[in-house]
């Protein structure tokens, strides 16, 4: 997502434009895509992507159980693959606490958990 800052805007904004638009479609899976490394850059096509790391239907099932959208979806897939796996609640707990990342809690996989087991076992 790109912000552009006018040096000449008064305090208060520009009241003439809005203060903020929502991402086009295509800036939206942009955002979803992982880049690819080409020598020094990164490219990101939206075409190419033939997996998907978690389904609409999830990323809403998780955004409604943690009542936000702003949640980590990197934690979530992580969850997701250990539930493919066969792995038990306990089982992943663990295994994502010897992590120890930020926001790897057990509250916050524990929820991961119940929002994907709809998705994972249906």
């Amino acid at each position: 997502m790109v912000f552009f800052f006018d040096n000449d805007s008064k305090p208060g904004g520009n009241k003439s434009r809005p203060a903020f638009q929502p991402p086009s479609d295509k800036t939206e899976a942009l955002l979803r895509a992982r880049g690819k490394w080409e020598g020094k850059t990164v490219e990101w096509e939206t075409g190419s992507i033939t997996e998907s790391r978690l389904t609409e239907a999830e990323l809403r099932a998780l955004a409604q159980k943690h009542r936000s959208h702003y949640f980590n979806r990197e934690r979530a897939f992580e969850v997701k693959r250990r539930m493919k796996a066969g792995k038990s609640l306990p089982q992943i707990k663990s295994e994502l606490a010897r992590l120890r990342r930020h926001g790897y809690g057990a509250r916050q996989i524990e929820k991961d958990h119940a929002a994907l087991l709809p998705h994972i076992t249906g």
